[in-house]
């Protein structure tokens, strides 16, 4: 009786191997690398029946051609024969990797590399809409802003991010004493949260009707100019990566999306196409969900990286298994562009015999192949398996590592991560990017003559070609008179043009030089208000000190006073109010010193009207603070003798 193969001893037999597959168990310890069959959150597998792992099942005879669930791909288990020669059209990157040469040539500074990535039109977007908006809600209270002020909120608001002031509250920014002086130097606080209430990136009375057919109308117009602007500046390497990204935020959003594996978890949803090698963003598109009135988009995987993708040829594109397909790779390749990426295991195009994971050892790899495609089921352990699916290898190339992975899934781990790391490149400012760029641009220092001096040496060139014209001209005879005078003119002309250049060459000199006074002037005046500020911060010391001891002394005379209330009016007779006050003052202790009244006066100066009113009040002063003392306690023992308490 003939014996009968198993799967794996038939893909052995095929592939010429010598030596069978021994089941072995998982390694307990993890491998350092990332590996590709960690937990995908756009897997979605169903878990099938799984055999009892004592019984032993055998499998009839296998054919060398597995056929696709939905009948309509013939997969083969040899890959297909390959002829050396020239390379193929998929495989040739058309632009070089790296800065374009638009951006070496303009990338000078900080600035002129930011403004590469806010030109012109995007900077009257800003202005001209915040004004807009500034306007309509202060009224006449505004005035309008230019770029230079809409470039220095800008900056505070990167700054703000560089000293990590996220939850830092606005004003203590501007404090005059915990603060930056840097805020407070760029604009004052109060323009800075008017500014702040009042930015925008649209017409706001038009936005309700956009917004019907696009959720993205707030800022779609600037949006679009701003990706746009990506390809210009960087053309990635062979490897790109499409995936998601999610810029955290928990405002107010009709399309924020929940993400619970992501770190942020709230957040807007974008979908990226990164190079895998230096993560840099070729091109974007933010998900704003379900379009309004529409139904639920099919193969919206397929349409993401066929639009993000459109103007490259020769790459590999990497994506997870919520974009790869059949059909994307055989666009892509219609287009000179590969793909390789993980495969939900419900998708019609694959063979049964690649998605079961019965009588699977551990490590182990089956392949597929048609003609343009390749897939791979490797089981890292025993009942898993993950299935890749590749334009780019067309080979069963499996590395010599302990778990023996094959080179696809490797490929796939080494440019997986080029949007997960996008996050990093947005917290974390790139300063090899500049440098970058500088080395690229040509060592040649070029001197770039002013235009007016271009000018002028242009116009004395084109007079002396005139007038050596015009010599010419005048040896061929009077039939050339008309022409000779209008030559004639047209030196004239130049002439004159170069003596208006003289002019203004020596009208901005003077320009410059009134410049450079007022400059001097300026600085001269801060000097002086910064020594200004010093002498006041001093007088203003001395002050509070006179201060203090001004209510010093206005304490220490006021303790010789004495207020007597209740002496009736008119009982000091015509005589001063001290000697009436002496003779009558209150019995006193025989040891006592002799009273000595400086003065003596009732308060207010003038008498009431009423006979029936309260007496005023008698205020006297002592020459000395003792006998104040003497007296107040000589009245406090009489009354007690009165019952009084």
């Amino acid at each position: 009786m003939a014996r009968r193969y198993t799967a794996q001893e038939t893909l052995d037999y095929l592939l010429h191997s010598s030596e069978n597959e021994e089941s072995r168990e998982p390694d307990d310890t993890s491998d350092a690398e990332e590996d590709c069959t960690e937990a995908d959150p756009h897997f979605e597998i169903t878990e099938e029946q799984n055999s009892d792992e004592d019984s032993e099942e055998e499998s009839p005879e296998e054919d060398p051609n597995f056929l696709s669930k939905n009948g309509e791909i013939l997969w083969s288990l040899s890959p297909s024969p390959q002829t050396p020669g020239r390379a193929r059209a998929e495989e040739i990157i058309r632009k070089t990797p790296g800065p374009t040469r638009y951006a070496c040539s303009r990338a000078e500074d900080i600035k002129s590399t930011f403004e590469l990535y806010f030109p012109r039109s995007i900077q009257n977007i800003l202005v001209r809409m915040t004004n807009l908006e500034g306007r309509r809600v202060f009224r006449d209270q505004w005035s309008d802003i230019d770029w230079m002020t809409m470039e220095a909120f800008i900056g505070l608001l990167i700054l703000a991010g560089v000293f990590k002031s996220h939850d830092e509250a606005t004003r203590s920014l501007w404090h005059g004493e915990m603060g930056r002086a840097i805020f407070r130097a760029n604009m004052p606080l109060k323009d800075f949260e008017r500014l702040s209430s009042v930015v925008r990136f649209d017409d706001k009375s038009t936005r309700a009707a956009r917004r019907e057919t696009d959720k993205l109308a707030p800022i779609r117009e600037l949006w679009e100019k701003w990706v746009e602007r990506l390809p210009m500046m960087y053309n990635p390497d062979m490897n790109v990566t499409v995936d998601e990204c999610l810029i955290g935020f928990r405002g107010r959003c009709p399309f924020k999306q929940y993400m619970p594996s992501k770190p942020a978890k709230y957040g807007l949803k974008i979908w990226a196409a990164c190079d895998a090698k230096s993560s840099y963003s070729y091109n974007m598109q933010v998900y704003t969900g379900k379009p309004p009135g529409t139904q639920h988009e099919r193969n919206l995987g397929k349409r993401v990286v066929l639009e993000l993708i459109r103007d490259l040829e020769g790459h590999i594109v990497t994506c997870d298994n919520f974009f790869t397909s059949y059909g994307l790779g055989t666009e892509l390749l219609q287009r000179k562009v590969r793909m390789i990426g993980t495969v939900r295991k419900n998708k019609p195009e694959l063979p049964s015999a690649l998605v079961t994971k019965k009588n699977r050892t551990c490590f182990s790899s089956l392949f597929a192949f048609t003609e343009t495609h390749t897939i791979v089921s490797y089981c890292p352990k025993k009942r898993k398996n993950v299935i890749l699916m590749s334009t780019a290898h067309k080979d069963a190339a499996i590395s010599e590592r302990e778990d023996r992975k094959p080179t696809m899934i490797l490929d796939y781990n080494s440019t997986k991560g080029g949007v997960d790391n996008l996050d990093k490149i947005f917290r974390f400012s790139d300063q090899l990017t500049l440098a970058e760029i500088q080395r690229k641009r040509q060592k040649e220092d070029h001197s770039h003559p002013s235009l007016l001096a271009e000018a002028n040496g242009n116009a004395t060139e084109a007079q002396s070609d005139m007038a050596l014209i015009l010599s010419e001209i005048k040896a061929n005879g009077s039939r050339l008179e008309g022409i000779t005078n209008r030559l004639e003119g047209i030196a004239g002309s130049v002439s004159s043009l170069q003596n208006l250049f003289t002019a203004l060459t020596e009208r901005i000199e003077g320009i410059e030089t009134r410049l450079t006074e007022a400059e001097g002037r300026i600085s001269s005046a801060e000097d002086s208000a910064a020594v200004s500020e010093g002498q006041l911060a001093n007088l203003l010391t001395k002050v509070e000190q006179l201060q203090s001891k001004v209510d010093d002394l206005e304490n220490r005379g006021r303790r010789k006073n004495l207020r007597i209330v209740g002496l009736p009016e008119g009982a000091e007779g015509s005589g001063p109010l001290a000697s009436f006050l002496h003779s009558e003052m209150v019995d006193l202790p025989a040891d006592s010193l002799t009273l000595d009244i400086e003065r003596a006066h009732r308060s207010p100066s003038f008498a009431p009207s009423n006979t029936n009113s309260a007496p005023r009040s008698v205020l006297v002063r002592f020459l000395r603070f003792t006998e104040k003392e003497i007296v107040l306690k000589a009245a406090l023992k009489k009354a007690r003798s009165f019952g009084f308490t």
